[in-house]
């Protein structure tokens, strides 16, 4: 049996062909979509997909006892999670979601949360404490195929080739078909990077290397005043707190030198047309801001073939923001206190007001005592850097834990329910990718799972008294009643920051996908 589906590897959203045969591993090949339209397919797709047979695969509910687990109905379930929910205040309760899950889960799992449970206890372990400087970060992002049309391609790290082999190939394309030029800052010198790199820039950190480049293009008058003075917002305010900072403990920290600083000032200036690209899994969320911050100083936003590629490192790392996955941010990135977006949640849930913001630092999260804890599609102790016992002490503290995956990862097994999860493949749906462009996959593949995975939070949903959905485009079109008006874009606004927030906490995205 032939099935179309989006790659769920990283944050490229390609099409491919899985040849499933329930005997033998499934053959991938690429097919050309919306996005790798010359039916590109990478290793990781091509190896990835081999567990889809294994036969540990989560089927049905599973609950703990004293022996182990035991398989129980999806009624039992439901009729668990429900009494439990209601059993203790809302605030008592806790939900995390993966960037694995198509949009319409993740909605279904904020709506859950903000109207069913009534608590914004509500987060993915993906950007837990890592800030909020990814909450827009492909809002300005040059589409990839523009790429080839560049004069200079600046890699900002060098985690590309891994974290997205998709983007990379455009990179290689460009560089070997269009004589493109690669200056590449890196942390090591040492990545496939290096084979293609016209100039490389080894530096300590990137959070100071960029505010020296930044504070330069200031310094020397050479930001574009248009920008500046014209165009985008908090330009004043930034340049005040950026050159109260030290410049000689940048120097320090990047490890770089003055000259090395004005040289790549100045031929950023002199490059034409420019695509700064860098990754969120090396980049922290206040090192993407000055990404942003140096795009606007060099007037390089909202340009063909001119500007910021930022790359997401998971299928729906977008979605997560997209859909409010955030204890203080609901659709479109937009702040619950947003006055436009109560309006929506009202109208559209029927609700007089939003439960209170709740904490997004780490410390806080994990600090807090849940009674009823909900991990969907993440398996943070698995993919935990570091501290995976304090992330394994959180989850084992809550009374009652509901984790839904494929697999029994580590996470699930200090659950107390566990339910099975589904395939974009197999339940339909969408994914948005880094370019955020929503990709949608028809469900075609008749799982052994008896309910899929979206069918699972309608029946939580409607037993908290919300209005059923028959299908992910039910959810789909609801959502899009909460998202900002297409005439309320925002001017590009500097944003400043004292420090770096270089603490990632999980790989992969905090998601199991094997």
């Amino acid at each position: 049996m032939k099935i179309q589906t989006i790659c769920q590897y990283c944050s490229a959203g390609c099409h491919i062909e899985l040849n499933f045969d329930e005997a033998t591993d499934p053959i991938l090949n690429g097919i050309t979509g919306v996005v790798n339209t010359d039916g590109f397919i990478c290793s990781r797709a091509t190896e990835g997909y081999r567990f889809l047979n294994y036969p540990d695969r989560i089927k049905e509910p599973m609950l703990k006892t004293r022996m182990g687990f035991r398989r129980i109905s999806f009624d039992e379930a439901f009729l668990l999670i429900d009494e439990h929910i209601k059993e203790v205040k809302p605030y008592r309760n806790a939900f995390f979601a993966g960037a694995r899950l198509s949009n319409e889960e993740l909605y279904i799992i904020q709506k859950i949360a903000r109207v069913g449970v009534g608590t914004n206890n509500l987060s993915s372990f993906h950007y837990l404490g890592r800030g909020t400087g990814y909450l827009h970060n492909t809002k300005s992002n040059i589409p990839v195929s523009e790429i080839i049309d560049t004069q200079v391609i600046y890699i900002i790290g060098d985690s590309l080739p891994e974290a997205n082999p998709y983007f990379w190939s455009k990179v290689q394309q460009a560089w070997r078909e269009q004589n493109v030029k690669i200056v590449w800052v890196s942390l090591t010198g040492k990545s496939l990077i290096a084979g293609i790199a016209d100039e490389t820039i080894v530096v300590s950190s990137l959070f100071p290397f960029l505010k020296l480049i930044n504070r330069s293009l200031i310094e020397s008058g050479r930001a574009d005043k248009m920008f500046t003075e014209e165009i985008c917002l908090d330009y004043t305010q930034y340049k005040e707190s950026l050159l109260s900072e030290s410049k000689e403990l940048h120097l320090i920290n990047a490890n770089i030198s003055l000259a090395v600083v004005d040289h790549f000032v100045t031929r950023l200036l002199s490059s034409g047309k420019t695509a700064l690209i860098f990754t969120e899994e090396e980049l922290s969320g206040n090192a993407c801001r000055e990404v942003h911050n140096l795009a606007m100083l060099t007037g390089k936003m909202g340009r063909i073939a001119d500007g910021i590629i930022a790359v997401k490192e998971c299928a729906n790392s977008q979605g997560l923001i997209d859909m409010g996955i955030h204890p203080e941010f609901g659709q479109g990135g937009v702040s619950i206190d947003d006055e436009d977006f109560l309006i929506k949640a009202q109208t559209t849930w029927g609700i007089e007001k939003l439960p209170a913001k709740a904490k997004a630092d780490i410390e806080d999260v994990l600090k807090a005592k849940p009674v009823n804890l909900f991990i969907f599609g993440e398996d943070p102790i698995g993919n935990a850097i570091n501290d995976k016992e304090q992330i394994a002490t959180y989850i084992s503290k809550a009374e009652f834990s509901v984790v839904q995956d494929f697999y029994m990862t580590p996470t699930a097994q200090l659950a107390e329910l566990v339910m099975p999860a589904t395939y974009l493949f197999e339940s339909g749906g969408t994914y948005t990718n880094s370019q955020k462009i929503i990709q949608q996959v028809n469900a075609q593949l008749h799982t052994e799972v008896e309910m899929t995975g979206f069918k699972q939070l309608v029946a939580i949903a409607t037993r908290l008294g919300l209005p059923a959905m028959e299908t992910p485009v039910d959810a789909m079109l609801e959502s899009v009643l909460l998202f900002p008006d297409a005439c309320s874009h925002k001017r590009p606004r500097f944003v400043y920051s004292n420090e770096d927030d270089n603490n990632r906490i999980f790989l992969n995205g905090a998601i199991c996908n094997e």
